[in-house]
C-alpha cells in the first residue's frame, strides 16, 4: 500500500521508474530484511555449558524469516479484529463476530 502511495504521489516518471510495486519483489525483499544473520548455540566445555554466537545456514534463516513475517501477518490479523469489534460495541454484532476470534482460539 505504501509503494502504491507513494508511486502516485511521484512527480516525474523517472521517480515513478525507480519505485519498486511488483508484490512478488516486495515480498522478497521482506524476507530477506527479517531474515537473521547469527544464532545462539550451546557449548559445552568443563561441565558447563555456554550459548555462543554462531553463523546461521541459509536455509534455517529463510524459515526464520517466513516464520517472523507470518507472526506478525496474523498479530495484524488479530489486531483488526479486536479494532472492528470494539468498533461495533452492541452484545448483539459482537456474537456475529466471534467466528472471527475462533480462529486464534480466543472465547468471548
Amino acid at each position: 500500500m505504501k509503494q502504491i502511495e507513494n508511486y502516485h504521489k511521484a512527480p516525474s516518471e523517472a521517480e515513478k521508474a525507480m519505485i519498486v510495486t511488483d508484490p512478488l519483489k516486495i515480498f522478497h525483499g521482506a524476507v530477506e530484511n527479517c531474515k537473521p544473520l547469527l544464532t545462539l548455540k550451546t557449548i559445552e566445555k568443563g561441565g558447563s555449558r555456554y550459548r555462543v554466537r554462531g553463523i546461521i545456514h541459509c536455509k534455517h534463516s529463510m524459515i526464520f524469516g517466513l516464520s517472523v513475517l507470518l507472526t506478525l501477518c496474523i498479530y495484524f490479523e488479530l489486531q483488526q479484529a479486536i479494532l472492528t469489534i470494539h468498533a461495533l460495541e452492541k452484545k448483539d454484532n459482537i456474537k456475529k463476530h466471534n467466528s472471527l476470534f475462533k480462529r486464534f482460539g480466543f472465547r468471548m
